[in-house]
This record gives structure tokens, C-alpha cells and sequence, in this order.
């Protein structure tokens, strides 16, 4: 018994770890131009944006490990809702080949895993929220 009490805190906070970064700010301009302002700097953080309606999403590539056919990516959303920016940043495996091809953990073929977010991710969800919710 006390090792389900001891092993279950271990697993909710590796849950926790591979779970999405979120932030949220207010808005003190239109949601158009926060929009603008969330595609300006996800441009210039390195981001593509991949769709952009009614959602703003955006992806980028953080490195892909050939030999074992994966790619790992950093993908940000941004909404704005009821006078608020809303930004949702999570990092990503995406697998290429056989199911084996993932030496951390096994991802099927052309599938998409979460994963712990990355630093940088981290920071670039609150500097969305910072730099284009206008608080």
C-alpha cells in the first residue's frame, strides 16, 4: 500500500511535465490586431504559421534525428476570446518509420506524441501573452 501512496504524486507530476504551457492575458486592442501582433513575433521567433482561422497556429521544427526517424516541434496556438489571449504552446514527437524508430519511447509510424515542453516554449508562450495582451 505504501508504495501506490509513494508511486502516485511521481506519477501525476510526470503527467503534469508532459502536459500543454499555457498563458493568458487581457486585451486592450482589437482582436485582430493581437492577432497581428502574435503572428509578427511568432514569425520572428522562427514559427510557420500553419492555419490562421479561426485560430492562430504555428509550428517550428526543433531538430530531427534521422537516424532514428523522428522530429520533435515546438506548436503554439493563440485565440482570443471574450477581451482575453489565450496562448497554448505544446512540444511534440512526431514518428516517420517503424514503431521502434524512437529510442525514448515508442511512436507510431506517421504519429504524434506529447512530450515535456521545452524551454523555449515555455518562454515563448509568456512573452506572447506579455507582448500582445497589452497589460
Amino acid at each position: 500500500m505504501r508504495e501506490k501512496i509513494t508511486l502516485l504524486p511521481a506519477l501525476l507530476l510526470m503527467l503534469a511535465a508532459c502536459g500543454p504551457v499555457t498563458s493568458r492575458a487581457p486585451i486592450q486592442s482589437t482582436p485582430a490586431e493581437v492577432n497581428d501582433c502574435a503572428a509578427v513575433l511568432l514569425g520572428s521567433m522562427g514559427y510557420q504559421i500553419v492555419d490562421d482561422d479561426p485560430l492562430l497556429r504555428a509550428e517550428r521544427s526543433k531538430h530531427a534525428a534521422f537516424g532514428h526517424q523522428r522530429a520533435d516541434y515546438d506548436r503554439v496556438t493563440v485565440a482570443v476570446t471574450s477581451g482575453e489571449l489565450r496562448v497554448r504552446g505544446e512540444t511534440v514527437v512526431m514518428g516517420g518509420g517503424a514503431p521502434l524508430a524512437s529510442p525514448r519511447s515508442r511512436v507510431a509510424s506517421g504519429g504524434t506524441t506529447l512530450t515535456a515542453p521545452s524551454r523555449e516554449l515555455r518562454t515563448d508562450v509568456k512573452r506572447i501573452a506579455l507582448e500582445c495582451g497589452g497589460s
